[in-house]
């Protein structure tokens, strides 16, 4: 057995972070699309030159947490609107297994058009997701640091991410532990949502 580790994510981890993604947010908006529109969306984030996309490496060499997100966020999103017709096909897959799921979809398309401009300022950075197969572990922690760390040192002004709002205090308390500051409030249909923020003490 060897240390556990942090280490760049690739295509063929795909399939774990899928998994974990589904184990750590098993009612989140993205899970109930499905498997295959999970691991679209994380390849499309690998396949944008300036993610930041990692993973956690247990001593057994399993892949047990990931942490994801990309610098020029304005820049991602775009990239992501020029890869649209990739979703189709599993987002219809999604749809047509959960059709109350349309509403969402078309706002998540809205959303992802309209490229809000407080995660899209000029030399910011997002993290979009971070999983871990266990909670409780430290393993969250750990990729955080890691990913705030690759963030500053690739020259972002700060960090900005989103979360629910309402009773999701533990989530919170994690960031704002870490340095992260409230520096507005979204609302994404029936869910209102904070985005919190951290500074390149730099």
């Amino acid at each position: 057995m060897s240390a556990p580790y942090i280490r760049d994510m690739n295509p063929n981890d795909l399939q774990d972070v899928t998994l974990i993604h589904q184990q750590a947010f098993p009612n989140f908006f993205m899970t109930l699309l499905g498997s295959p529109f999970l691991s679209r969306y994380y390849l499309t984030v690998l396949e944008y030159e300036k993610s930041i996309s990692l993973v956690y490496v247990d001593a057994s060499g399993n892949t047990i947490g990931f942490a994801v997100g990309f610098l020029e966020p304005s820049n991602f999103y775009k990239f992501l609107r020029e890869k649209i017709f990739q979703f189709l096909l599993p987002t219809l897959n999604g749809l047509v297994r959960k059709p109350y799921l349309l509403k969402n979809i078309l706002a998540g398309f809205l959303r992802v058009n309209k490229s809000k401009s407080g995660n899209s300022a000029e030399g910011s950075c997002e993290l979009s997701s971070i999983g871990v197969a266990k909670k409780g572990t430290g393993i969250g922690k750990v990729l955080l640091r890691r990913f705030v760390e690759l963030c500053f040192l690739k020259g972002a002004k700060n960090l900005m991410l989103t979360t629910d709002l309402h009773n999701n205090d533990s989530v919170i308390g994690f960031y704002k532990s870490e340095g992260f500051m409230q520096a507005g409030i979204d609302v994404r249909g029936n869910r209102e949502m904070i985005q919190l923020m951290l500074r390149n003490p730099n």
